[in-house]
C-alpha cells in the first residue's frame, strides 16, 4: 500500500528513517521505500500478515527540514488516516463423484427424471436424441471453511471431455446454475434431483468460451452468502432451453468427481475471517 504525505512547503531529507508505524493486529508490516520531492512523498509499505490497521506516523527522531534547514514541528505526528487491511485466502476443493453425476429426463416434455449416472468418470450436458434434457449436479463438501468466512469470490469450473452433435452452447442458451444445501434431496444422487426445489435459484451461468477446456461460472453475492460453511453444498447446472428440436444428441460431456484429480469439477472460494 502506498500513503501519500503532504508537507505544507517543500523539505528535504525525506527517507525511510524518517517514518514508522503504528499497527493494530497486522504484523510484520514494513516500510519499504520513500519517493517524491518538494511537498509531495510517496511512502510505500508492505501490509506483513493478519487483518487490522495501519498508520503511517512521523516519530520525533525524524531530520526532515525545509529549504531554510528548519526542522518539522508538531512532532510526533500521528493524525494520519488509517488503511484497514482485509486479507484473503483461497481455498479450492473438488466435488465428490460418488454424490454427483448426470440425469437424464423421461422424455422431452415430462420435466421428470428417468435415468442417471453417479459412477461414470464424465456427465453430460444438453439435449438427448428424442430431445429428453441432461441435468447435472455437484457436490462439494464446503464445510472446512470457517463458520464466519466472508466469501468476496467463487467460482464453479468443469472440464470439458467431448462432445457429441451440434456445441449446445450454440443452440441452447446460456449454461446455468442452482444450488441447494446441504443437497437436493439426500446426499447421493437421485432422479428427483432433476426437478427438485432449489435453495437458490440461477445464481451463476458458464461463460461459453472455455480455457484450457476448463469453463468457469463466477457465482453472484446470493450464492456466494448460501454456500453451506458448516456442511455440504450442491449445484444443479443445466442448459436454459431444455432441446432444440430436432431429435438428435447435442450434448457436451464433462469430467466428473469419479475422473482424475486434475480433472474433476473445482470450486475456487476466495474469503477472508473478519
Amino acid at each position: 500500500m502506498d500513503f501519500t504525505v503532504t508537507f505544507s512547503e517543500p523539505v528535504v531529507g525525506v527517507d525511510v528513517s524518517d517514518f514508522s508505524l503504528f499497527t493494530i493486529g497486522v504484523t510484520g508490516a514494513s516500510i519499504t521505500s520513500v519517493g517524491g520531492s518538494g511537498a509531495s512523498y510517496t511512502v510505500s509499505v508492505n501490509t506483513g500478515s493478519g487483518n487490522g490497521t495501519i498508520r503511517l506516523d512521523v516519530p520525533d527522531t525524524a531530520t526532515i527540514t525545509d529549504l531554510a534547514g528548519n526542522p518539522l514541528a508538531g512532532l510526533p505526528y500521528t493524525s494520519g488516516e488509517e488503511y484497514t487491511v482485509i486479507k484473503t485466502t483461497t481455498t479450492t476443493l473438488k466435488s465428490i463423484g460418488v454424490n454427483d453425476g448426470w440425469i437424464l429426463e423421461t422424455s422431452e416434455t415430462s420435466g421428470v427424471g428417468g435415468t442417471m449416472d453417479s459412477a461414470a468418470t464424465t456427465f453430460n450436458l444438453g439435449d438427448a436424441a428424442g430431445d429428453m434434457q441432461y441435468r447435472a449436479i455437484l457436490h462439494f463438501d464446503t464445510s472446512a471453511l470457517p463458520d464466519n468466512a466472508v466469501i468476496t469470490s467463487a467460482v464453479l469450473k468443469i472440464k470439458k471431455q467431448g462432445l457429441s452433435g451440434t456445441n449446445p452452447f450454440n443452440i441452447l442458451g446460456a449454461l446455468r446454475v442452482d444450488m441447494r444445501k446441504p443437497a437436493f434431496g439426500t446426499p447421493a444422487l437421485a432422479l428427483s434431483d432433476f426437478k427438485s426445489r432449489a435453495g437458490r435459484n440461477n445464481v451463476a451461468s458458464f461463460g461459453a468460451a472455455p480455457s484450457g477446456r476448463w469453463y468457469s461460472a463466477s457465482l453472484n453475492n446470493v450464492g456466494r452468502v448460501y454456500i453451506n460453511r458448516t456442511g455440504t453444498t450442491q449445484f444443479r447446472i443445466y442448459f436454459v432451453l431444455d432441446d432444440n428440436d430436432d431429435n438428435g444428441a447435442d450434448f457436451m460431456k464433462f469430467f466428473s468427481g469419479n475422473a482424475g484429480a486434475a480433472s474433476r469439477p473445482q470450486l475456487v472460494i476466495e474469503y477472508y475471517v473478519p
